[in-house]
């Protein structure tokens, strides 16, 4: 438990380090900016030592050498400093939201940042979640810091959960996303959905490079997803899959349209009965049903809720009735059809 005192003068501590090296700046503005974030970390815990001298915290903190740890200084057992610096203002790209390399035991952080740009060289330092104003991605999520950030803006308030929550939450992604979802416009989607550190494939591959029994489970797997693929409207209607085949499995199909149909018509039987001039996507279907019924009902509910917005879902031919009635409700999709198709 940390006690009032030690938190006060940990926050004495940090402030008292940043208006000195203000006052070093104004003096000395290039030696800073002619050191890297590397050497930031290294100045800043000198003068955080220096600082620290009749404190409680003497001879308590420590640079932490390893790029894979967060933070970059440790003062005591329960604090640390993160080092910023940037040359463009008060704004950076933080650390993951997984904190996964947050250093066990240290449970208040603040944030020490350099802006390097033209004009003065300033530091400012604030606690750290204070100043993560949004969540952006790169190969996973990751803070945005904002050290110009009003009171009561961070990310954590527009979430409406405290940030100790969120940091300790088993799966924070699934808050983010319920976070994200209802601010999504059409043709927009939300390309980073894992919970993991690399769920983003660092390879993109072309449709046609395909082998022909990965092109026919992506084509499957389109159909048990999307619904609208098969009765939505036709300028809406591949949107999704779009981003779900570039964004979980790196896949790029520029003519996805003509894969699914290409607008063209059809005469086929289903178990003994004749159809005549129907939609071309549906001979397609007719010819991956097989495919499709398996990886509906082998599906992880929680995928199937993700992608059909259903708060339930069944087992079983319920299940594929669901689905039936999900593309019926997509449009002009003969339900009589669908059900021979399926044999429900």
């Amino acid at each position: 438990m940390i006690s009032q005192e030690e938190y006060e003068n940990f926050g004495h501590l940090v402030m008292n380090t940043c208006d000195v090296m203000n006052e070093k700046a104004q003096n000395n503005p290039s030696f800073y900016r002619s050191n890297d974030g590397k050497m930031m970390e290294r100045i800043v815990w000198e003068e955080i030592t220096n600082q620290a001298k009749g404190t409680i915290f003497e001879g308590r903190v420590r640079l932490v050498h390893s790029t894979r740890s967060f933070p970059d200084i440790l003062i005591g057992d329960k604090f640390g400093v993160e080092v910023k610096t940037s040359k463009s203002g008060w704004k950076s790209l933080g650390s993951s939201i997984m904190e996964s390399t947050r250093i066990p035991g240290v449970d208040h952080i603040a944030m020490f940042f350099g802006k390097m740009g033209p004009g003065a060289v300033e530091f400012r330092v604030r606690p750290y979640e204070e100043c993560l104003s949004n969540i952006g991605v790169t190969h996973s999520p990751r803070y945005d810091i904002d050290m110009s950030l009003d009171e009561g803006d961070t990310i954590f308030e527009k979430m409406d959960i405290p940030y100790d929550e969120f940091r300790n939450h088993t799966e924070p992604v699934e808050i983010l996303k319920d976070y994200y979802r209802p601010l999504l416009s059409e043709g927009q989607s939300l390309w980073w959905m894992g919970n993991d550190e690399a769920a983003t494939p660092p390879v993109l591959t072309m449709w046609n490079a395909l082998e022909r029994e990965d092109e026919e489970h992506y084509t499957a797997k389109g159909f048990a997803l999307f619904p609208e693929l098969i009765a939505g409207d036709t300028r809406t209607k591949y949107t999704r899959i779009v981003f779900w085949l570039v964004t979980n499995h790196g896949i790029i199909n520029h003519a996805l349209r003509d894969k699914y149909s290409g607008g063209g018509r059809k005469d086929f039987s289903v178990n003994g009965v004749e159809y005549q001039d129907k939609p071309k996507v549906m001979y397609i279907l007719y010819r991956h049903r097989d495919l499709v019924r398996q990886m509906i009902l082998q599906a992880n509910p929680e995928e199937l809720k993700e992608h059909w917005g259903e708060a339930h879902i069944y087992d079983g031919d319920e299940r594929i009735r669901q689905w039936i009635n999900l593309v019926v409700r997509q449009g002009n999709a003969e339900m009589s059809l669908l059900y021979n198709m399926f044999e429900v």
